[in-house]
């Protein structure tokens, strides 16, 4: 007997495929052949540091972005995805990039979310 493969979207921001998922009121995300994950109430705190340090400059260090994000109580997950960050100065771009990375491999995008 045949099953039917899972129904792939496209997501808006990345233009990849992905399986179906579903979202409830409580933030649960759930597909097929895929575990329950609950976000954070941190979700979306790192891209607002992110925004904070982007708004007046063109690079941040990761020092500056180390501190302002223990200024803003961020969970030790999140702290940790940027102290992983090599010593440097870095444009939104590269930033992101990084810390996305870290994310993804720590699988932590769909629990803190992804920054821009």
């Amino acid at each position: 007997m045949m099953v039917a493969p899972a129904t792939e979207v496209v997501d808006g921001r990345d233009g990849m495929m992905h399986p179906t998922t579903a979202r409830d009121e409580d933030g649960i995300t759930e597909g097929r052949d895929m575990a329950i994950v609950r976000r954070s109430a941190d979700y979306g705190a790192l891209q607002r540091v992110i925004d904070a340090s982007y708004r007046s400059t063109g690079r941040v260090s990761r020092l500056d972005l180390i501190i302002q994000c223990e200024a803003a109580d961020l969970p030790g997950d999140l702290i940790e995805i940027v102290t992983l960050l090599p010593p440097g100065t870095y444009t939104r771009q590269q930033l992101c990039d990084q810390l996305n990375s870290s994310l993804a491999g720590h699988g932590w995008g769909l629990v803190y979310g992804t920054v821009e």
